[in-house]
C-alpha cells in the first residue's frame, strides 16, 4: 500500500511539474516574441494574430481567414 501511495504521488509530481514547467515557457515565450515583433516593426494588429499562430502550431484563430499575401508591404 505505501508503494502504490508513492507511486500515485511519483507519478502526479511529473504530471503537475511538466504543467508549471510548460506555463512558464509559454509566458516567456509569448512575452519574448510580442517584444520581437515590436522590434521588428511588424505592424500592432499581425503582432497579435503572428503571437496566436506561433503558440498554437500555426493555426489561425477561430473566425480568421488570412493570407500571407497581404502582410506585404505596397509603399516602397
Amino acid at each position: 500500500m505505501a508503494a502504490s501511495t508513492v507511486n500515485t504521488f511519483r507519478e502526479l509530481g511529473g504530471v503537475f511539474g511538466v504543467a508549471v514547467l510548460g506555463s512558464i515557457v509559454n509566458a516567456q515565450l509569448t512575452t519574448k516574441l510580442a517584444l520581437q515583433l515590436k522590434v521588428l516593426g511588424l505592424p500592432a494588429n499581425f503582432q497579435s494574430f503572428a503571437v496566436y499562430a506561433i503558440t498554437h502550431g500555426g493555426n489561425t484563430p477561430p473566425g480568421v481567414s488570412i493570407s500571407p499575401t497581404i502582410l506585404i508591404s505596397t509603399s516602397n
